[in-house]
């Protein structure tokens, strides 16, 4: 993502957040693991995950496993009414009349 920036600054939509808030993400990830690589922290992988419920931890991904097959097929629902009125899809690069 920092590349991104740095290479093809044109091509990005700086006004987006959300592009924002998954750099700084990255970034932060990045920046733990080099930590952890150099010995500035050090992470107990077993340990991490004892307080954990593994019945609970199991339902809870079944539950988002399920939302977003339902998620999925609304969206596709969706979809399909719109291309049965008429709807042109949009173009996903650039604005409308740039062809």
């Amino acid at each position: 993502m920092l590349l991104g920036l740095i290479l093809w600054e044109r091509n990005v939509n700086k006004h987006n957040v959300v592009w924002w808030s998954e750099t700084a993400v990255g970034l932060v990830a990045w920046g733990m693991v080099c930590a952890w690589k150099c010995g500035l922290v050090s992470f107990n992988g077993a340990g991490m995950f004892r307080a954990f419920n593994p019945v609970m931890l199991r339902g809870f991904g079944i539950y988002l496993l399920a939302m977003n097959c339902v998620t999925l097929l609304v969206f596709a629902a969706d979809k399909r009414i719109a291309l049965a009125n008429g709807d042109a899809p949009r173009s996903r690069g650039r604005g409308a009349g740039s062809d």
